[in-house]
C-alpha cells in the first residue's frame, strides 16, 4: 500500500474521539498561561506510526519531540508537520504484531509516555469470502484476536440491480468489543435492488476505545491515548444472488490512516 493511501487510511479513525475526555482531563497551566486543552494521540499500525499533540495554545514547535522504543531499539520520529492547533509526527518503520512498543512525547507544555502491544491478525469466520447468503437478517462474526480490546468495522453495503449496477451505497461503520455483528434486514430493502455486495474491513485494536468518557493510557503531565492496530480482516460477501459485476459499476471506499485517526478523535469530540 502506498504512503499516500496509508495517510488517507488513518484520517477516518482519528475522527472517532470526543470532547468528554478532552474537556475534563486535559488541562495544564504553563508559566502563568492556562493551556485550555491538550492531548497526545498516538497510533501504531503496520507499517507506520503517528503521533499528534493537539493543544490550545500551541507549544513551542522546536520543543516537541516523539520517540518509539521496542526490544532495545529506539527511533526518533523524523517527519514533523505543523497545522492549526496541532503538531503531527510520522514514522515508517514496520511495526510487528505481538511486539510491545513504548512511545514518548516531550514538549515545553508537558510530556506523555505509554506502552502497547500490537494485537494479532484477524480473520472473518462468517460469512466467508465471496459467500452468498439469503436476503434478510445477516450475522457477521470474526475470530477473537489476542491482545485486542475492541474491533473497528468499516462496512460498505452496495445495493445492485439485476444488471449489476449500483443503485444505492450505505456506510455502516461501528466499533465492537464482541466478535459478532448483527445487520438487520432493513439494510437490505432498497427499491430496485435485487442483491447486495457487502465489502469493507475489520481491525483489531489495542488501547482505549473511542467512546465518550474514555480515559488515557499514557502517563506524564499531559494526558494521552496510545492505540495499536493489528492486520486488516477483509469483508466481501453477497446478500442475495449476484449478477455479473463490472469493476466500474460499484464505488469502492478506501479508508485512509488519516481518516481513521480523525474518526477516533471525533468520537471524543476533539476534531
Amino acid at each position: 500500500m502506498s504512503r499516500s493511501k496509508l495517510l488517507a487510511f488513518i484520517t477516518t479513525f482519528l475522527i472517532i474521539c470526543s470532547l468528554l475526555f478532552y474537556a475534563t482531563s486535559c488541562r495544564k497551566t504553563v508559566t502563568g498561561t492556562e493551556t485550555k486543552s491538550s492531548i497526545v494521540f498516538c497510533m501504531l499500525a503496520n507499517p507506520f506510526s503517528l503521533v499528534e499533540l493537539i493543544s490550545d495554545p500551541m507549544p513551542d514547535i522546536n520543543s516537541v519531540n516523539a520517540t518509539k522504543e521496542w526490544d532495545g531499539n529506539s527511533i526518533t520520529f523524523p517527519d514533523k508537520f505543523i497545522a492549526s492547533g496541532k503538531v503531527t509526527f510520522y514514522e515508517y518503520t514496520v511495526n510487528t504484531l505481538g511486539t510491545t512498543y513504548t512511545v514518548k512525547v516531550t514538549s515545553n507544555i508537558g510530556n506523555a509516555e505509554g506502552s502497547i502491544t500490537l494485537p494479532d491478525s484477524i480473520s472473518i469466520t462468517q460469512p466467508s469470502y465471496k459467500d452468498t447468503v439469503p436476503i434478510g437478517d445477516v450475522t457477521m462474526s470474526w475470530s477473537s484476536t489476542e491482545g485486542a480490546d475492541w474491533y473497528g468495522l468499516y462496512i460498505n453495503i452496495h445495493a445492485c440491480d439485476s444488471f449489476g449496477y449500483q443503485v444505492n451505497w450505505e456506510n455502516l461503520d461501528t466499533l465492537m468489543t464482541t466478535t459478532t455483528l448483527f445487520i438487520p434486514s432493513s439494510h437490505f430493502n432498497v427499491s430496485g435492488a435485487v442483491y447486495y455486495h457487502v465489502t469493507g474491513a475489520i481491525y483489531a485494536n489495542a488501547g482505549p476505545p473511542p467512546i465518550p468518557g474514555t480515559s488515557g493510557n499514557m502517563t506524564g503531565t499531559l494526558k494521552g491515548i496510545l492505540v495499536g492496530y493489528g492486520d486488516i480482516g477483509f469483508i466481501d460477501f453477497y446478500v442475495g444472488t449476484p449478477t455479473i459485476i463490472s469493476g466500474y459499476q460499484q464505488r469502492k471506499r478506501s479508508i485512509s490512516t488519516e481518516e481513521r485517526m480523525d474518526a477516533y478523535l471525533r468520537k471524543l469530540d476533539i476534531k
